[in-house]
């Protein structure tokens, strides 16, 4: 089964400092908002919450890579 149509990657860093930048700025405001929630919650924990906490500090962590390794932005 062989298609002639390019392959799209998915690209998880950012092709530019500026968007790594903006990435950066919206993980760690999700992620003061997610910790916000979490400490505000006495009766139990959403996991909604939880998961949009994990997901802003993978974001965090893959726009600081994008800013610190230029050869990363891209891929």
């Amino acid at each position: 089964m062989t298609d002639n149509s390019p392959r799209r990657r998915w690209r998880f860093v950012p092709e530019t400092p500026l968007k790594c930048a903006l990435y950066l700025v919206l993980g760690a405001a999700l992620l003061v908002g997610s910790v916000y929630d979490l400490s505000t919650h006495t009766v139990g924990k959403p996991a909604f919450t939880l998961a949009a906490a994990v997901a802003s500090g993978l974001l965090i962590a893959v726009s600081a890579a994008g800013l610190i390794f230029p050869a990363t932005r891209g891929r």
